[in-house]
C-alpha cells in the first residue's frame, strides 16, 4: 500500500525497496537474538552465502519486482495476484509433495482464483448488470 504512495511521489522502486529493507531490519532486531543469527550466518563461508543468497533471492527480489509491478497494477489488484503465490505453493505441495489437501485450503484456492476472475473481468460487463 505505502509503496504505491512512494511511487506517487516520485520515488524510485529501488529506492522504496532500500527503505523498507531497512526499516524491517531494524525492526527484526528487537524481535530475533541477533548475536545467534550473526553466529550462525558468519560460522562458515557455506552459511554467509546460503543467507545472502536466500536474503536477496526470496526477499529482496521479489518485493523489489511487486514495487515495479504497482507502477501498472492497482493495489487491490496487485494484492490478489500477489495472493497467486501461496495457491501455486498448495498445488505443487499437493502434486508433487502428496501433501494432503484440507477442505479449507482447498476453499483458499478456490477463494482466491475466483477473486482474480473477478478482478480481471471486463470492467464493461459489471457496468451494464
Amino acid at each position: 500500500i505505502f509503496g504505491r504512495y512512494a511511487l506517487a511521489k516520485g520515488y524510485a522502486s529501488l529506492t522504496i525497496t532500500f527503505y523498507t529493507f531497512l526499516i524491517a531490519a531494524i525492526a527484526s532486531c528487537f524481535l530475533t537474538d541477533m548475536g545467534k543469527v550473526v553466529r550462525v550466518a558468519t560460522d562458515s563461508a557455506g552459511n554467509f552465502f546460503f543467507c545472502l543468497a536466500f536474503g536477496v533471492l526470496c526477499t529482496v527480489v521479489p518485493y523489489l519486482t511487486y514495487t515495479l509491478g504497482l507502477q501498472y497494477v492497482e493495489n487491490g489488484k496487485a494484492s490478489i495476484i500477489a495472493s497467486v503465490e501461496p495457491v501455486t505453493a498448495t498445488l505443487l505441495g499437493a502434486l508433487l509433495f502428496h501433501e494432503k489437501l484440507t477442505v479449507t485450503g482447498v476453499l483458499g484456492v478456490v477463494l482466491v482464483l475466483a477473486a482474480l476472475v473477478i478482478c480481471n473481468g471486463n470492467k464493461k460487463e459489471g457496468m451494464e448488470k
